[in-house]
């Protein structure tokens, strides 16, 4: 089975408010409605593969055109998927307002709790990063 590495990152709000991205038809891997913000990592000219934390840089400016300067890497975490495995390393980003943020490859950009999250339509494993962003949640928000 093939294995995949991914980077995502998820924008978050002081109230615990998170931000996904409302899939395009294009984006979609798995007829998900909603998924994390990010993708796979890409090899460099160099023939290795970009660490999870340069696929997180590249992966935030291509999709928000944002260079972030404080986030918080949460941990690693291998999805079961039909056709392949997807390894995701999640980023943490504090925001003010999740509603300020542009989205420029999805249908836009969702907020949502994590009891919210857990109800929609994500990609196979994705419950297993829901669970990761709730810990850290109820150690960083209020």
């Amino acid at each position: 089975m093939q294995i995949i590495y991914t980077s995502g990152f998820v924008p978050y709000e002081p109230t615990g408010h998170i931000a996904l991205q409302l899939r395009a038809d294009r984006n979609r891997k798995n007829n998900e409605d909603v998924a994390f913000f990010g993708g796979r990592r890409d090899m460099k000219p160099d023939g290795t593969m970009e660490t999870p934390l340069e696929a997180f840089h590249r992966e935030s400016w291509e999709e928000m055109r944002q260079r972030w300067e404080v986030f918080h890497h949460i941990g690693a975490v291998r999805k079961q998927q039909p056709t392949r495995v997807c390894v995701q390393d999640t980023f943490m980003v504090p925001v003010h307002d999740i509603t300020t943020l542009v989205d420029y490859e999805g249908r836009g950009i969702g907020r949502y709790t994590i009891a919210q999250a857990q109800l929609l339509r994500m990609n196979p494993g994705d419950d297993l990063v829901l669970d990761l962003i709730q810990k850290f949640l109820e150690v960083h928000c209020r």
